[in-house]
């Protein structure tokens, strides 16, 4: 027992190194674009020249599918490194070479629709957005770690260091979590497996890891709304007997009196109110 438990630590442990080392690229780099493209070759069948798939595996051997698109990306992972010399080193590099890449994209797509006959303009366009779909996956990786840091510095703030390093342990775990099923369902469903993917992906691993700080905060503050509201609210004097609810608000009589009103009153008090008090007698 000791030893199919050692064995199935040791896979397991293996599996984790392989993955934190993908992940950089999975995340922030077009390693997701290899998994997703073996994925989707050996899931539906490799498109012949005619555009039609043929030699789809479905989901008969969908684990060994999985694992040889992982192995896809580790590839792409590897090649990477070393004709970049690093993986963020590369990432830098194309970071600077997105304006260019973008201008590449919008003159050769001038080109090839003023080639075809086709409106030059539009060509442009879908050249440009073609040119910065190349660095989409790390603009957007970058815009969505950035919305976490007001979170992260909140907590660091608030609660020291290690609740602050917490958060970007679970920002970390839900970005990749959200790309990785991002990736996965790019390779089944297209665009909107993609989006479906991303979003299950975040869901799954926030309830692992957990609610972020300031969704604790949040919820918290909420609690204590309702429990406010909750409480019965008094009108006239308070009852003694009973110990005071935390929303109670004491109004004497008069206190919701005009001016005017009050002025009557005292009027009405000052002159017997017209009273005849002899029948009273």
């Amino acid at each position: 027992m000791t030893g199919v438990s050692s064995v199935g630590l040791n896979n397991t442990w293996n599996y984790v190194k392989r993955a934190a080392r993908i992940y950089p690229d999975v995340v922030f780099g077009t390693g997701g674009d290899a998994i997703t493209s073996t994925l989707r070759d050996s899931f539906y069948g490799i498109k012949g020249a005619d555009g039609k798939r043929t030699g789809g595996k479905y989901f008969k051997g969908f684990w060994g599918q999985l694992k040889e698109a992982f192995k896809a990306g580790e590839v792409h992972n590897d090649k990477l490194i070393k004709e970049s010399g690093g993986f963020w080193k590369a990432q830098w590099e194309s970071i600077k070479s997105t304006p260019k890449v973008v201008k590449e994209g919008w003159i050769e797509g001038g080109k090839v629709a003023e080639a075809a006959g086709k409106n030059k303009i539009w060509g442009k366009t879908k050249g440009l957005f073609k040119g910065l779909g190349k660095r989409l996956p790390i603009i957007g990786s970058l815009i969505i770690a950035v919305t976490e840091l007001p979170n992260i510095i909140r907590a660091t703030k608030d609660e020291g260091i290690v609740s602050g390093g917490a958060e970007v342990v679970k920002a970390g775990a839900r970005l990749g979590g959200s790309m990785l099923f991002a990736t996965l369902g790019a390779a089944l469903g297209g665009p909107v497996g993609m989006i479906a993917g991303g979003i299950i992906g975040d869901w799954l691993v926030g309830k692992i890891v957990g609610k972020t700080y300031s969704q604790r905060l949040a919820e918290k503050e909420e609690n204590m709304w309702k429990n406010i509201d909750s409480q019965p609210t008094f009108r006239g004097y308070p009852n003694y007997d009973s110990k005071p609810a935390l929303k109670t608000t004491f109004n004497p009589p008069g206190a919701s009196m005009t001016p005017e009103q009050l002025m009557a009153l005292q009027q009405a008090l000052a002159g017997g109110a017209g009273l005849n008090f002899n029948t009273y007698a």
